[in-house]
């Protein structure tokens, strides 16, 4: 028996060898003699050979057919043809009994050298398809060829250039196309992606309120809901004014961004946080305020160091931002101004940067916004981190009542709360607005707009200054008189001065006497009073009394002008509450209502009293009294002063501790400093670490003490 070895086929890593065993049986001579030929590369005398042998020896002529045909080196070359010869070859084989595949094993004419030249000729088709770069040829392949090994490399590309279609298209019909015909691609999260994307951006493109009402009724499941919401809501809230506000809550109360105009509405009443008070005046926005207020107070993180660097942490001990920054101040509004080694930002409680760190100095969050300032220029960000006032004025205040105001080279412009102009009027001096309308400069004179910036009061006047009862104290060349909130003149006549308001009265002077008006002007106490320096603030009501002066004296009278007090005394503290420090002789005291001596002169320092209690000093060192006198902490402090809740931050030496209204010691002197960070809570310092006592509680929420010195 003669063996001899040919290679048959060659497709880039694919290689196909069939050795050939030639037999001396007489129905395989035309066979043996056609392998020979092929081996010699006799392409026209094999082909001819295996053509004679198709009748009675088919599979293995099928076979040898299919190589010739598969070949480019020979003008037999036809693929197709191959293909269909391979694929009679195999059928054909998977028929015959076994003894006759053993006798085509003589020749190599096996099932795994028909499976080899049919993925040869597989390979070849696919080449083909790759070459024409054309997404019809591959959908093509993939149908002729479902059992070709290449169909998983041929999807993967059947999918490639079918999205580069959509992508060309770059329209949502055209990548809902793509994803419908093509679910399993690698793409097709990506083309849902890109259709919601582009079915928000179609259906909105004209940027009309009703083309984003629209999307969110037909499309209420698209991700980009919540965006156009937003978009509605800018398009209705224009200004950030309260009827505004209120105006979309009232039509689309069904809205997630109701709760962003009820923030803004809180923002706008409620820069004290006084919760109560607005509940009571909006009843219907509980939830929203009460999930803001929970968000404002309960997860409010907390300032510490460690090895040099700031971060923070929550009430329960949590870190919630790795000490990473080299400034940082508390929250306000739920957000922190933070910095770097160079520049200030602002992050939320959970550490997420808001505010890039890009800016030279930022203020606290004041209502939804938050100064800030680069280069010596300033502007405003709102605490979603937008930057809704460029960084590009000298001055920048909080106006009131959803305004801002602006100052370049001297002239002065409101701004809404979206950072537009508010009225369209240029100023040279614009005060906060209260109550509907705001005080301005108009050159050398003032007068006084509305939130729309109409005149109230004619810009006429070379002073103006607001009264509690919305009355207005002018200055004109002839002196001082009182406006109406219309700007009518409730004075009889002209003063010297007016100013110094408290308890419902204003001083009013003249001929260097005063005496005491109400906010209306009328009369109450004629002027017969001598004026002092400082009087303006001195002599302004407290509490229902007013401090007077005599020979170089003070005393007290009444709003009626009795005389409470004498005129015995070298000082007056604050009218607040009774007795009253009162200074004689170089040493304070307390006076009573009555005039009667309450407590010895005897201290050199006397704070007022409050609820029951005065912080005093003598020697340099103070303490604590009660209103009979008596000492409740001795005088060993070098500072004493109130925190909250009835509890008091002294100084010994260069310690600081924290006492009650007994005296008694509940945090030791053991601190480098002690900080009041709100009406709950004070930070206590100590060799660079931070630690938090709750003075509502009476106890060390986060840190420790460290050990007597």
């Amino acid at each position: 028996m003669n063996t001899k070895s040919i290679q048959f086929s060659k497709c880039g890593t694919c290689l196909v060898f069939v050795s050939l065993s030639f037999c001396s049986f007489g129905i395989f001579n035309r066979l043996e003699r056609a392998f020979e030929a092929l081996q010699r590369y006799d392409y026209f005398k094999a082909k001819v050979l295996f053509e004679k042998s198709l009748e009675r020896n088919p599979v293995a002529a099928s076979y040898g057919l299919s190589l010739i045909c598969g070949r480019r080196d020979n003008p037999f070359y036809n693929l197709k043809k191959s293909y269909r010869l391979i694929e009679l070859a195999q059928a054909g084989y998977a028929k015959l009994s076994d003894e006759r595949k053993e006798a085509l094993a003589e020749y190599r004419v096996n099932l795994v050298t028909i499976t080899a030249q049919e993925n040869h000729l597989y390979e070849a088709f696919y080449a083909a398809a790759k070459q024409k770069n054309d997404l019809k040829a591959i959908v093509d392949y993939l149908q002729t060829y479902p059992k070709s090994h290449c169909i998983p490399d041929a999807k993967r590309l059947r999918d490639s250039l079918a999205f580069a279609i959509a992508e060309q298209a770059d329209s949502y019909q055209a990548y809902r196309a793509f994803y419908r015909a093509y679910p399993r691609a690698a793409q097709a999260d990506e083309a849902r992606k890109r259709y919601r994307d582009r079915v928000f951006q179609s259906k909105v493109g004209n940027g009309t309120l009703q083309g984003y009402l629209d999307f969110v009724k037909a499309f209420p499941n698209n991700p980009h809901v919540s965006q156009a919401w937003d978009a509605i809501y800018d398009l209705c809230v224009t200004t950030g004014s309260e009827r505004q506000n209120r105006y979309f809550i009232r039509h689309y109360p069904d809205s997630p961004a109701v709760n962003r105009a009820w923030e803004e509405i809180q923002y706008i009443n409620l820069p004290g946080r006084d919760y109560a008070a607005f509940l009571k005046k909006y009843p219907e926005a509980s939830k929203a305020v009460a999930n803001r207020y929970r968000h404002l107070t309960q997860n409010q993180p907390y300032p510490f160091l460690r090895d040099g660097k700031l971060g923070f942490v929550n009430a329960n001990g949590r870190i919630v931002t790795p000490p990473q920054y080299d400034f940082v101040n508390d929250f306000s509004e739920g957000l922190a101004l933070v910095a770097d080694s160079t520049h200030v930002g602002y992050i939320d409680f959970e550490g997420r940067t808001v505010v890039p760190l890009i800016y030279d100095e930022g203020s606290d969050f004041h209502t939804g916004l938050a100064i800030v300032e680069k280069g010596q220029r300033f502007g405003v960000v709102d605490h979603r981190g937008n930057l809704i006032v460029p960084v590009s004025y000298d001055a920048i205040e909080w106006a009131n009542e959803g305004f801002i105001s602006v100052e370049k080279d001297g002239i002065f412009t409101y701004l809404n709360r979206r950072g537009k102009d508010g009225f369209g009027k240029n100023f040279t001096a614009a005060e906060p607005f209260f109550k509907g309308s705001a005080i301005v400069g108009v050159g050398d004179e003032k007068g006084v707009i509305d939130t729309a910036g109409n005149w109230v009061i004619k810009p006429e006047f070379l002073d103006l200054q607001r009264l509690s009862n919305g009355n207005y104290i002018a200055k004109t060349p002839a002196g001082y008189t009182v406006l109406d909130a219309s700007g009518a003149a409730c004075s009889k006549g002209q003063y010297d001065f007016i100013g110094g308001e408290g308890d419902g009265r204003i001083i009013i002077e003249n001929g260097g006497r005063f005496g005491y008006a109400d906010l209306n002007a009328e009369v109450c106490i004629a002027p017969r009073f001598s004026i002092y320096p400082g009087y303006t603030r001195r002599a302004a009501f407290e509490n229902g009394y007013a401090q007077v002066r005599y020979r170089g004296k003070f005393g007290l009278i009444d709003k009626r002008g009795k005389r409470i007090f004498s005129c015995l005394y070298d000082s007056i503290g604050s009218l607040k509450n009774f007795p009253v420090a009162c200074k004689r002789n170089g040493k304070w005291g307390y006076v009573r209502r009555n005039s009667t001596q309450a407590i010895p002169y005897i201290y050199d320092v006397a704070k007022p009293f409050d609820k029951q209690l005065a912080v005093v000093a003598k020697n340099g060192k103070f303490g604590l009294i009660a209103e009979g006198g008596h000492l409740l902490a001795p005088l060993q402090y070098e500072h004493l002063e109130r925190a909250s809740h009835g509890l008091f931050i002294g100084r010994q030496g260069a310690y600081h501790g924290v006492l009650d209204a007994r005296g008694k010691t509940l945090v030791p002197f053991v601190f480098d400093r002690i900080e009041r960070v709100n009406d709950d809570l004070i930070r206590l310092i100590a060799g660079g670490q931070y630690s938090y006592y709750d003075t509502r509680r009476q106890r060390l929420v986060y840190g420790a003490v460290p050990p007597l010195q």
